[in-house]
């Protein structure tokens, strides 16, 4: 959310404003295809075929030069590909983790139970609760 109601207001005009020009530009698109499709010379032509001629020409999007987190810059394109290729095998990499850390950050997450709560989850679950979720299940389903 956004402190500045002023701010805001802008967002939402831009927003707004590029909505308006992609609507604008796919109607137009869509009717110079229309009126292409009317001439003789392109009657035998498919729409799609039309339409892929008046789409805009996508731009491949190339790095000229990359910082990693320690804040080295790459600038060529080996030394970019590299760069990637060793994030990515990095990001998905199994390491190990310190287990008082992770103990630490989950017990600040989690809510605390007290001990009558506790005692509640430890007893083993009884028939009578089995059967009467296994019907609240089935109401669901029945409700879908």
């Amino acid at each position: 959310m956004v402190d500045n109601p002023t701010e805001q207001t802008f967002q939402e005009y831009n927003n707004l404003r590029k909505a308006l020009h992609k609507h604008f530009i796919q109607t137009t698109r869509i009717t110079l295809i229309k009126s292409k499709a009317d001439l003789e010379e392109y009657k035998h032509l498919p729409l799609a075929t039309l339409y892929r001629q008046l789409s805009p020409y996508r731009v491949r999007t190339t790095f000229t030069e990359l910082e990693n987190d320690q804040q080295r810059i790459f600038t060529t394109h080996n030394e970019i590909r590299k760069e990637i290729y060793a994030f990515y095998r990095n990001l998905y990499e199994t390491t190990h983790t310190d287990q008082n850390i992770l103990t630490h950050f989950l017990t600040r997450l989690l809510p605390k139970l007290d001990n009558g709560q506790k005692q509640t989850l430890s007893q083993p679950i009884t028939q009578q609760e089995l059967l009467l979720s296994i019907k609240e299940a089935e109401k669901v389903n029945r409700q879908d």
